[in-house]
């Protein structure tokens, strides 16, 4: 296996972040769009709806940062 049959797998997934950050980076939820939904025992969940805008934004940064932490430790990992 040369060393391009090696990286194209790589190079793919790292292009699927790339796509994938630009969509949350661009992420602006309509009013009443977006919820959380917390899954209790008993295969119950609760549907929590998020209205206000600044709870939105902050939503939003939180997935993002979140993203960014994973592909910073997926990144360590394979050094």
């Amino acid at each position: 296996m040369n060393n391009l049959e090696k990286l194209t797998p790589l190079l793919t997934e790292v292009e699927e972040i790339k796509k994938l950050r630009q969509l949350v980076a661009d992420f602006n939820p309509a009013d009443g769009s977006l919820e959380i939904i917390f899954n209790l025992p008993g295969n119950k969940s609760v549907r929590v709806p998020i209205n206000s805008k600044v709870k939105m934004r902050l939503f939003s940064k939180e997935v993002r940062n979140y993203l960014a932490e994973e592909q910073l430790l997926r990144q360590c990992k394979e050094d």
